[in-house]
């Protein structure tokens, strides 16, 4: 009987095991499910992708490399962007990228100026914003890839509105486009591309290196302007060619009706510029000038300059580069006023150097000398300039920046300018 006993007692408790074995799988079982349906419902909830194309991505990513806006990458925008990447099904011929960033920058910005032979002496102390959006789309077609670039920003700062400093308003800054750029890559090596856009003949070295938000380069970087322009450019391996038709005055080579100038600046409406660079592992270079049409007070002139760019990454650190340039009836400031037109030369140098992965600093020099045509006038220009900044993500980058400015001229139009500015950058 006992043997019986123990014997159905043993079965009753297997089976209670055996149950409880199965009502833990049941229950894991159930559990698989409900993560099933709950995937399904949320791919339901998705939003569809367009006809025709497979596949589409939002994540974040480098920045595109504008062919044509490589100057203007050398500014503190957002190295990363969000990117949308649409995949094409098989029987569409064309991949698109769309990327789009954007920037809320603050500054107390210091501004100190002495001209006239010391008569004169302005100083202000300011808290100034801006606000841009840049957006980039390229897209891989039957005939090259096609792209288009554009930024638009404002700034906004509060303005006296009487002399009697009885009255302030804080303002809407006015939106202004900053660049508008499209590219069309007929092969590898050929790219035709047009809008606005900074000249061809800008040399992206020496000082202008020098992040320059709320400072000043003292006018001394080899600096082409920003037209309309076509341009074609060709590149294979390290060298790179390009030509460009700029429309330079932009709209000022005509007079009104009465046969009064428009604007004091006229001339020819087109321009020519070319460029010629070299892109290694460690040096790099740039040989670029440009020859135009233009007038100053009525007086008509053909302008012309060429300058030279070299740069040099001496380690993982340090990125040194040096610029000069010679031109002839080329525009330069010898006051806060006025312009003058006349024959001259400029250098600059400058450092930039990644001290950490989230501190950067940089430096740099430039001195210019040029004698006045259309004023018995020589004007050299002395600028010094600097910042460092800390950048602990790619969204947030803080930092000081300072500049000193000293003009000399024959009219003793002489002037001493000192900037500094505490500047921060939030991008998205």
């Amino acid at each position: 009987m006992k043997v019986m006993k123990l014997a159905l007692l043993g079965t009753a408790a297997l089976a209670a095991v055996s149950v409880s074995a199965r009502a833990d799988d049941l229950s894991a079982l159930k559990a698989q499910i409900e993560a099933l349906q709950a995937d399904v419902a949320a791919l339901q909830a998705a939003p569809a992708v367009p006809a025709g194309f497979s596949l589409m991505t939002v994540s974040e990513g480098d920045r595109i490399v504008v062919p044509g806006l490589e100057v203007r990458d050398n500014n503190m925008y957002a190295k990363k962007v969000t990117t949308i990447g649409v995949l094409p099904t098989a029987d569409v011929p064309a991949s698109t990228v769309i990327q789009w960033s954007g920037s809320v920058r603050a500054a107390l910005a210091y501004y100190d100026r002495n001209y006239y032979t010391d008569d004169y002496e302005a100083n202000t102390l300011h808290i100034k914003a801006r606000g841009r959006l840049d957006v980039t789309g390229t897209t891989d077609t039957a005939v090259g890839e096609v792209g288009a670039s554009m930024s638009i920003y404002a700034d906004i700062d509060n303005t006296q509105t009487s002399t009697t400093n009885t009255g302030f308003t804080s303002q809407s800054g006015t939106v202004k486009m900053d660049y508008a750029w499209g590219w069309w890559k007929m092969t590898p090596e050929l790219t035709f591309a047009g809008g606005y856009n900074g000249s061809l003949a800008t040399i992206g070295y020496g000082i202008r290196k020098i992040n320059d938000a709320y400072i000043s380069r003292g006018s001394v970087g080899v600096d082409g302007g920003d037209f309309t322009q076509l341009r074609l450019s060709y590149n294979s391996g390290p060298i790179g060619i390009a030509v460009a038709l700029e429309h330079t005055d932009e709209g000022g080579n005509y007079d009104d009706l009465a046969g009064t100038p428009i604007a004091d600046i006229k001339g020819g409406p087109l321009g020519v510029a070319a460029e010629v660079t070299y892109s290694g592992d460690m040096f790099n270079a740039e040989l670029a000038g440009f020859v135009r049409d233009t007038g100053l007070y009525d007086e008509k002139y053909t302008q012309s300059q060429i300058g030279l760019g070299l740069g040099a990454k001496l380690s993982d650190m340090f990125d040194v580069s040096v610029a000069g340039s010679v031109g002839n009836n080329v525009f330069y400031t010898i006051s806060p006023s006025t312009i003058n037109v006349g024959d001259g030369w400029e250098v600059s140098a400058a450092i930039v150097a990644t001290l950490s992965d989230s501190i950067s600093a940089e430096v740099g020099a430039g001195y210019s000398k040029y004698k006045g045509e259309y004023y018995d006038d020589t004007t050299k220009t002395t600028a010094v300039a600097g910042g460092i900044y800390w950048s602990p993500v790619s969204q947030l980058k803080t930092g000081l920046q300072a500049s000193y400015t000293h003009r000399d001229t024959t009219y003793d139009y002489n002037s001493t300018e000192t900037r500094a500015a505490w500047v921060t950058w939030w991008n998205f």
